[in-house]
């Protein structure tokens, strides 16, 4: 609630664009959120095959997220080990954000980003 009293006018362009969507494309991001396609869980054991690095950012404030993005760091760096590579996870929980961190935490969103792309 701290962000949305200091940051209105970005509140109020979240807002119009949520409620922008129409009910198809919001009855299309539910059914993609169900598929099995769309879960990247099964797919954690085999990423480090397909990649040389994984970074994992979440909201603070994003309910039971912070912890679940723990458990799912930890199942991307055993996939990594079993690809036969050494290399790190990381996740950066951004402070005093919510499901939107990239808006409401933006830099340090952006700086966990560039960092990460820097190597």
């Amino acid at each position: 609630m701290d962000w949305l009293a200091h940051n209105l006018e970005e509140a109020q362009w979240v807002r119009r664009v949520m409620l922008g969507t129409t009910i198809e494309g919001f009855e299309s991001c539910c059914h993609a959120l169900r598929s099995p396609d769309f879960d990247l869980r099964p797919r954690f054991a085999t990423v480090g095959a397909a990649v040389d690095g994984a970074l994992c950012v979440v909201g603070e404030k994003d309910a039971n997220l912070p912890q679940t993005m723990m458990d799912m760091k930890e199942k991307i760096k055993a996939g990594f080990k079993t690809a036969g590579k050494d290399k790190e996870v990381k996740l950066v929980v951004i402070k005093s954000a919510g499901h939107i961190c990239f808006i409401d935490g933006s830099e340090q969103f952006r700086k966990a980003i560039i960092s990460f792309l820097k190597g």
